[in-house]
């Protein structure tokens, strides 16, 4: 089995036409289910990708000296990455290519079912010259569906190779793995949702089958990854801070009504064409959108309160302990 994910690259015919070919949509579609994990090369324009980089890079500034070495305001606890938001409120970086790339919508729409929802977007930015890197884990801190429900496109604005932090990917993980691989709270039955950490011996066991791999990517490429898959943050070794965006979309069945904060400006933008996707969004002043970036909070958790019964949970009581 390849230990490199499924990569797909328009050819000339279906970048004219803004969409991919069923044999394209048949690899991608395959790769996704077997490694969770695939690559959209050359699907956005660079240009509009470097000057995205260039804002966030010098926003990462401000927000870094706000968070001085507090572990608690980085990602995971971990001071090797924290969540940044790209500057939605600036009209002149708001591209269609990006925030409305048909390729993205196609593909996501085809795994996850019609009608997919767009639901939350934020970014990661990988400190430069970190030494430390994240336990494994999946991207969901809830008791997760057995099928693809969530989809994450992340957008790297720069070269990603293992020198400077490129996540690592635990290829075909998604295909088997349920709530009881996570850790669970120590004092359950108060808390009926898992961690987002992969329980240790099961990383070790799935180490044996399929080790994790670092994929490298490039400006204008996008890798969508089942919200299952375990993955982990890594070290940048390198002189340069290592930013991607993140826009998180749902299966229409998921049970998720919350909306993410848009400026005034992107509804016309994002409606001037027909979209493959919902878009998830409430639209406001750049005002109270600006207010709203930067923050992590529980979006894309499931929004019906009876969601965990979906789950045996006394199924888990022998793997509670943290």
């Amino acid at each position: 089995m390849s230990d490199q994910p499924v990569i797909v690259s328009p050819s000339s015919t279906e970048r004219a036409e803004g969409k991919y070919c069923k044999d394209s949509l048949r690899r991608a579609i395959e790769g996704l289910n077997r490694d969770g994990v695939i690559y959209l090369d050359n699907i956005v324009d660079p240009e509009h990708v470097e000057k995205l980089r260039l804002a966030m890079l010098d926003e990462a500034k401000i927000l870094k000296a706000k968070k001085g070495n507090n572990v608690s305001q980085y990602n995971q606890g971990v001071a090797t990455n924290f969540i940044q938001s790209p500057p939605l409120t600036n009209q002149s970086l708001f591209y269609e290519n990006i925030y409305a790339n048909h390729f993205v919508h196609q593909v996501v729409s085809y795994y996850l079912g019609p009608s997919p929802s767009w639901s939350f977007i934020t970014g990661n930015n990988a400190n430069k010259q970190t030494t430390d890197r994240q336990d494994v884990h999946k991207g969901s801190s809830f008791i997760h569906p057995l099928a693809p429900s969530i989809i994450i496109a992340n957008f790297p604005l720069c070269e990603f190779s293992p020198e400077n932090g490129s996540t690592e990917m635990w290829l075909g993980s998604h295909a088997t793995t349920d709530p009881d691989d996570q850790m669970w709270p120590a004092q359950y039955p108060k808390s009926q949702a898992p961690l987002c950490f992969i329980r240790p011996e099961l990383v070790e066991e799935r180490r044996k089958v399929r080790p994790p791999i670092q994929i490298a990517c490039k400006p204008g490429g996008v890798l969508l990854r089942d919200q299952r898959i375990w993955h982990a943050g890594m070290t940048n070794a390198s002189n340069e801070d290592r930013i991607m965006l993140a826009m998180m979309f749902m299966a229409a069945w998921f049970p998720n009504d919350r909306k993410f904060k848009l400026p005034y400006f992107a509804k016309e933008i994002l409606e001037s064409k027909p979209l493959a996707v919902n878009v998830q969004a409430k639209y406001v002043s750049e005002a109270e959108c600006e207010e709203s970036l930067h923050q992590w909070g529980s979006g894309i958790q499931p929004s019906d309160p009876n969601y965990q019964s979906l789950w045996e949970v006394a199924q888990l009581k022998n793997n509670l302990e943290v």
